[in-house]
């Protein structure tokens, strides 16, 4: 029986050149992918935001 994986769940954003290119900097600074960069801004800013809730719940 041929087992049929799940697709993996997957997000495409359009990141304006300009914005890329700071990336591409900082991340080549870095000797890391940017996409490495943009997961660890964005994980941060999601961090940032939970404790904003904990914090005070009526906030957002």
């Amino acid at each position: 029986m041929l087992e049929t994986k799940k697709p993996i769940p997957r997000t495409y954003l359009h990141v304006d050149p300009e914005t890329f290119k700071v990336l591409f900097a900082e991340a080549k600074k870095r000797q890391i992918m940017v996409s490495d960069l943009m997961l660890g801004i964005i994980t941060e800013a999601a961090e940032n935001i939970k404790q904003k809730k904990v914090n005070d719940p009526h906030s957002l």
